[in-house]
């Protein structure tokens, strides 16, 4: 597989565009460069992000998801992003966070975009 830009999971290829924006917007308050005169820094600009699309613009499958994990984690992610929403509960997704917990992996997740508990 070709993924030197990263890995699209939803269309099962190797562009990872940004269909709406916001996977670009945390990504640049994570790791954006500082002392550029362009007013943003991010909080950790010498990080490097690993760009793994398991969403879409209309959301997608926990597939897609449980294999963005596991793909980030064999490549050795040390923090995934999860700026997910939905409802339900899957063990396969929860199997894919243990896993991924389990080789040492911060798994950081969303909290109250539908404003629920």
């Amino acid at each position: 597989m070709d993924d030197v830009w990263g890995w699209n999971f939803v269309s099962k290829n190797n562009d990872p565009t940004d269909d709406v924006g916001h996977g670009t917007h945390v990504a640049g308050t994570i790791a954006a460069t500082t002392n550029n005169s362009l007013g943003v820094a991010g909080i950790s600009p010498k990080s490097k992000i690993m760009i793994v699309k398991g969403l879409g613009p209309f959301g997608g499958s926990t597939s897609d998801l449980v294999q963005a994990i596991y793909y980030a984690t064999y490549n050795g992610a040390d923090v995934f992003n999860n700026s997910w929403g939905g409802m339900g509960i899957s063990s396969t997704l929860a199997d894919a966070v243990y896993y991924a917990q389990n080789a040492g992996v911060a798994v950081v997740a969303a909290a109250g975009n539908s404003n629920e508990p």
